[in-house]
């Protein structure tokens, strides 16, 4: 019996968000809400996993776990101009956002450039707004809201 997870490689400036969490909640989902300036936007989630522009991959979500502890990994595989929010949503079981042990990670050509842990004092609410990239720029928010923030950076 083993246990294990792989975790995607990045180049270059290539982004890699890696979310991870507790027990309780059991579901707890990654989100990427794209606004770039010279293109459609776009969202990234469980029931979206993979946006292309002109056909290639511009962010992909690795795999949806339902089943807690994660990880769920975004790729963003090229930001240009424009603004990419990342939030956490609790989805499902028990518990609530500030008990849920959330962690996210964010790399930069496979250089940690920040990680966070939810914030256990803004209540319980079930959005967990992480940060934003702007122009290449890391805007972090680290907010627990009742539903997603998506104009801060701009």
């Amino acid at each position: 019996n083993q246990n294990g997870t792989i975790t995607p490689t990045i180049t270059g400036s290539d982004f890699l968000i890696t979310l991870t969490w507790g027990a309780n909640p059991v579901d707890m989902d990654s989100h990427l809400i794209g606004i770039p300036d010279h293109s459609a936007n776009f969202h990234i989630y469980f029931r979206n996993t993979i946006h292309k522009q002109d056909g290639e991959v511009v962010a992909e979500l690795d795999y949806d776990d339902t089943t807690s502890y994660g990880p769920e990994h975004i790729t963003i595989k090229e930001t240009g101009l424009g603004a990419y929010y990342y939030y956490v949503h609790h989805y499902d079981g028990e518990g609530n956002m500030s008990t849920s042990e959330c962690k996210v990670k964010i790399e930069q050509g496979n250089k940690l450039i920040a990680q966070f842990n939810v914030p256990t004092d803004q209540g319980t609410e079930g959005y967990w707004n992480v940060f934003a990239i702007k122009n290449g720029k890391l805007i972090i928010r680290n907010t627990v809201t009742g539903s997603p923030e998506l104009i801060y950076a701009e």
